[in-house]
């Protein structure tokens, strides 16, 4: 999760081989006009993942998530969500840099709307933060059994909460 949006590094480096560009060993690339098969987790085609905890999601999940607490439209928000957008939660605007004001300590919304929920799930379950890992489940709406929440085991629980709120499945086969 830590480097995920950092990614978008490695999306550029494997968009660049596929357009063209030279592979790691210095052999040119045959070239790759297709513009449709390029990487870019707003268009759909590009899935983060956790196999070890069973769960994942595309833009799309987190962009229909929330689209209707934001009051901003799911195809929006899924190309908000990649690059350097911001959300401004006093004029409730999505802006670029220039618009977030110099000295902002803003965060671009993938960090503050995909990962800072992923990481406080981590953290409260793997801490043992009863508190928070509810705070998830019913903001989600999620329907985890209490056996599996109340298990000693902390990887079971956040394998219990993260596979019931980003299905491993639906973002694979989605």
């Amino acid at each position: 999760i830590v480097s995920a949006y950092n990614s978008q590094k490695y999306l550029s480096d494997v968009d660049s081989l596929l357009a063209g560009g030279t592979a790691a060993g210095g052999e040119v690339m045959e070239d790759y006009d297709d513009v449709e098969d390029v990487f870019q987790p707003q268009k759909g085609n590009v899935v983060f993942a956790c196999a070890l905890d069973g769960w994942g999601f595309g833009i799309h999940e987190f962009a229909e998530i929330y689209a209707s607490k934001l009051g901003a439209s799911v195809s929006a928000l899924q190309k908000a969500l990649w690059g350097p957008r911001y959300f401004n939660p006093k004029t409730k605007m999505i802006v670029g840099k220039k618009g977030i004001g110099a000295g902002s300590k803003a965060k671009p919304m993938f960090v503050q709307f995909v990962l800072e929920p992923l990481w406080q799930v981590y953290q409260g379950s793997l801490e043992g933060d009863k508190g928070l890992i509810e705070k998830v489940i019913k903001s989600f709406h999620l329907q985890v059994p209490a056996r599996e929440l109340q298990n000693k085991d902390s990887k079971v629980v956040l394998q219990a909460v993260m596979s019931r709120w980003l299905p491993l499945s639906d973002a694979i086969l989605s």
